[in-house]
């Protein structure tokens, strides 16, 4: 099953498992756009994250 529309996230774009939409991917672009929202509300920019990774892209420990 391959996504169709654009990623949420600009971390995405050249991301293997958001083109076959990985579920993982779709909660992460959900997020990442949610976190964006609250960014611009005046009332809840105190609970937005500053930057949010995307966790496949992350540094295996």
């Amino acid at each position: 099953m391959k996504a169709e529309k654009p990623p949420a996230s600009p971390q995405c774009t050249d991301c293997q498992l958001w083109k076959y939409g990985a579920v993982s991917c779709a909660r992460f672009n959900l997020r990442y756009a949610l976190n964006e929202m609250l960014k611009e509300l005046p009332f809840f920019r105190r609970t937005a994250e500053e930057k949010i990774v995307c966790p496949h892209k992350e540094a295996k420990k």
